[in-house]
């Protein structure tokens, strides 16, 4: 009968921990994680991944990508046109946002849409990239459209014709006002001296 010292037992339980079991963990493949209470692999679960082998934990699904599988070596990117600001996405129709109108995400994962540079404009959701004003139109940054520089000129020479226009509205209404009150000070003098000649 084979009979186990102490010593013999203690080495076999060293073995089976330091070898055995990292053995077991290494066998995880990208995907999976190896669960240091049941000492096996088990896949990760929707919106986590594994990129190595032998990992002891699933890592979150990033900004601008979301994981829709379980047991996925990597994340989904948000595609083009499309942003995602969480962190452990799940599903594409649910994180993957459209880039409101003045937007754009020309690249694959974006975290954020960025707004449309000056001179040019995104009139549409999902936008991938901006359109360039044509020739004697301009827009500010973020703009759904560009505008005429013809008109924005026309509407400013009308708005300082406008403007010259009451001034000199007020201008001719300071001199009537001003000539009445003088008319009123001459008529007041006037009356004051055919008294003083009435009392003399």
């Amino acid at each position: 009968m084979l009979k186990f010292s102490v010593t013999n037992l203690a080495f076999l339980l060293i073995y089976f921990i330091f070898f055995i079991c990292i053995s077991c963990k290494e066998s995880c493949q990208p995907g999976t994680y190896f669960n240091t209470k049941t000492k096996n692999c088990q896949n990760c679960t929707f919106g986590t991944y594994s990129p190595f082998d032998g990992m002891e934990f699933c890592v979150a699904c990033p900004e601008g990508a979301y994981g829709d599988q379980v047991g996925a070596s990597e994340c989904t990117k948000c595609p083009p046109g499309t942003y995602n600001d969480q962190i452990g996405a799940t599903t594409f129709h649910m994180v993957c946002k459209n880039c409101s109108a003045g937007t754009y995400a020309e690249q694959e994962g974006a975290k954020k849409c960025e707004l449309c540079p000056q001179n040019t404009y995104q009139n549409k959701l999902g936008g991938v990239k901006c359109i360039t004003c044509l020739d004697g139109y301009e827009s500010s940054k973020g703009a759904v459209s560009c505008s005429s520089i013809k008109i924005k000129l026309t509407f400013f020479l009308s708005f300082m014709a406008g403007v010259t226009n009451i001034i000199v509205f007020l201008v001719i209404l300071s001199v009537t006002v001003l000539k009445q009150r003088i008319s009123v000070l001459t008529l007041e003098q006037q009356e004051r001296r055919q008294q003083q000649q009435q009392d003399h």
